[in-house]
């Protein structure tokens, strides 16, 4: 009977850390954001006052907790709207903000830090109640598939965001909306030391289409991730191809400047030894 009851009481602890009660509505609201659906690999959560721990299938995360997943690891989420999110391999997710009254009326930011995510968002709205931010990009959802991958390459902070249905719109880093739709992707880059950035909107192939909309083949409960943007495969002509390759210009520039310094800097010290032999001579 005793552990009966400690085990009641147990529960109804928890419920009450992950619930908050609305006695008008006779509803309970959810205290925690998403839970834990299926994983693989090493994948742990981080809150503010404790180390980092492995999950479990179940396991909740709340405002300001952060997702993280090692090397050929997954794991899917369950979001309190119904709606899903996945993280890919080495990713990093912080559930930033949330604000939940019911699965049609809420706010949720998720601060994507690193990796590579899919989600899809159900129980839309005429708002866009629902964002994922990179360092240089945000998105706001109403009710789509989606796909984000950030990486850093260099200098270069990109920032990956493609549809396979619905509509967002993304705001780069200089506050520019950008909207994309079914089958399109937006690439922005910016260069963390100088701040100069690029963007490019691309259409989505029938193969890319139908990769996406694929289950990977290991487990029928996950979605392929989409791959990596790769700058060299920028054509030409492209306001990318330009932002890239200006750089490398820059690079070149900066390294003919730095030999023609060198150079004057040799000129300098012979000429110096010159005079200062002459003036040995004539001591």
């Amino acid at each position: 009977m005793k552990a009966l009851l400690l085990y009641l009481f147990s529960y109804q602890l928890l419920m009450a850390q992950d619930f908050t009660f609305d006695p008008i509505k006779g509803d309970s609201i959810p205290n925690y954001i998403a839970e834990v659906d299926i994983f693989k690999g090493d994948v742990k959560k981080q809150s503010p006052s404790s180390k980092a721990e492995v999950v479990h299938v179940g396991t909740r995360f709340f405002k300001n907790d952060v997702l993280l997943t090692g090397p050929r690891s997954f794991v899917k989420l369950k979001i309190v709207d119904e709606s899903q999110i996945s993280l890919g391999p080495n990713s990093e997710l912080n559930f930033s903000h949330f604000e939940f009254k019911s699965k049609s009326d809420r706010k949720i930011i998720y601060s994507f830090i690193k990796g590579q995510l899919s989600g899809e968002v159900k129980n839309t709205n005429d708002k866009e109640d629902v964002v994922v931010k990179t360092k240089t990009a945000a998105m706001g959802i109403r009710g789509t598939q989606f796909y984000v991958n950030y990486h850093e390459v260099d200098a270069n902070q990109i920032s990956d965001f493609a549809l396979v249905e619905g509509k967002v719109n993304i705001t780069d880093a200089n506050g520019k909306i950008t909207p994309i739709t079914q089958y399109e992707r937006l690439i922005t880059v910016q260069d963390k030391n100088n701040k100069n950035a690029g963007k490019e909107k691309l259409k989505l192939s029938q193969d890319e289409v139908v990769f996406l909309q694929n289950k990977v083949e290991d487990s029928q409960d996950f979605k392929n991730l989409m791959p990596y943007f790769k700058h060299e495969s920028v054509p030409e002509g492209s306001s990318l191809y330009t932002f890239f390759n200006a750089k490398i210009s820059t690079k070149d520039t900066d390294s003919m400047q730095q030999v023609e310094d060198s150079q004057d800097d040799e000129q300098w010290r012979k000429k110096l030894e010159q005079l200062n032999q002459k003036l040995r001579e004539n001591q």
